[in-house]
């Protein structure tokens, strides 16, 4: 073929080829999109819980958690759960926790928190935990987080009446301590441990302990699969209730 026929096929195919040479430059060197702040889920769950009942029954749970660790990390976590045996209601439980955590990414950052829990089996009607205190935050990153977070909380507690057993009413102030670590192991797959210790200021032999670890893995960019087994002792729990109960969930999470 003479040369003055490759001359004008091979301008066409440069030109064809450095439109696109020039979109994939452009899409390496653009930084990835910014991560919103705000975070939705929803989460189905079957739970196998021992202790003070052996029972398997299902749980619902809804997050929210906006994220800004320049400013002010918020995360609010409502949950509930359900189960029937032989035609009766064997298991009802919920709980909500709020949390806020100013300027996470400091060393050391101030933080608000407020809890509250309905449990039949541990004969609780309602019990409300809140205060405040200080994080330190030695660890920030997208990838590991560690805290460590010392404070003070006011507890309420409503304990209900069972048979002859009576019903009461108590208040105390608990000194607060909290142990989070989260790894993002690879791609997908994250773990998060968290231990909380709180022993009434006047009787340290009074105390609430809680101690939880969760594995997630993603199915896909808005489902994840995760598991978490979950210990907590109360050492002065009301008559007829043991000390210690264990409760392993598993489920699916939807993030939207």
């Amino acid at each position: 073929m003479p040369h003055r026929h490759l001359r004008p096929l091979a301008l066409s195919c440069l030109a064809l080829a450095l439109p696109a040479l020039a979109a994939s430059a452009r899409a390496q060197a653009a930084p990835p999109p910014p991560r919103r702040p705000w975070r939705f889920s929803t989460a189905f769950a079957i739970q196998d819980i021992s202790g003070n009942r052996q029972l398997r029954i299902l749980q619902s749970t809804l997050r929210a958690d906006r994220q800004t660790p320049e400013r002010v990390n918020f995360a609010f976590k409502l949950e509930g759960a359900y189960g029937r045996s032989a035609g009766q209601s064997v298991e009802r439980r919920a709980g909500a926790s709020l949390r806020l955590d100013w300027t996470p990414r400091a060393l050391v950052s101030p933080f608000l928190g407020v809890d509250w829990d309905y449990n039949r089996i541990l004969r609780i009607n309602s019990r409300v935990n809140g205060g405040a205190g200080a994080n330190f935050n030695p660890v920030y990153s997208d990838s590991a987080r560690v805290t460590i977070a010392l404070g003070v909380v006011e507890e309420y507690k409503d304990i209900a009446a069972r048979g002859t057993s009576p019903g009461s009413i108590t208040n105390d102030t608990r000194f607060h301590s909290r142990l989070a670590i989260t790894r993002t192991l690879r791609s997908g797959v994250q773990t998060e441990l968290n231990v909380k210790y709180q022993p009434v200021l006047h009787d340290f032999a009074a105390y609430l302990f809680k101690a939880d670890g969760t594995l997630r893995v993603a199915l896909t960019s808005k489902l994840k699969w995760e598991t978490t087994y979950r210990w907590w002792r109360d050492s002065a729990p009301a008559p007829g209730v043991r000390k210690d109960d264990r409760m392993l969930t598993t489920g699916l999470q939807i993030q939207w």
